[in-house]
């Protein structure tokens, strides 16, 4: 299944809230973490997705579905 990525002016909704919600589905630590490797390598050519970068590293113990839909559109 192909999925259309647009390009938007921000690389995280800034109304967006990631936090440990209790009653999302716990995914795959290794999977998220090799993600937000890939974003820290990104973000030294590309400083503007610091801030969004870190929001979602923040979470790299014990990640949930919505922090898993947040990180690849910040890529």
């Amino acid at each position: 299944m192909e999925e259309a990525y647009k390009p938007t002016s921000t690389p995280i909704d800034p109304n967006m809230k990631l936090r440990s919600a209790k009653e999302d589905f716990v995914v795959d630590n290794e999977m998220y973490e090799r993600l937000v490797a890939i974003l820290i390598y990104l973000s030294y050519s590309r400083p503007n997705i610091d801030f969004a970068m870190s929001l979602v590293s923040q979470f790299m113990h014990q990640p949930k579905e919505a922090h898993l839909q947040a990180a690849p559109k910040i890529v």
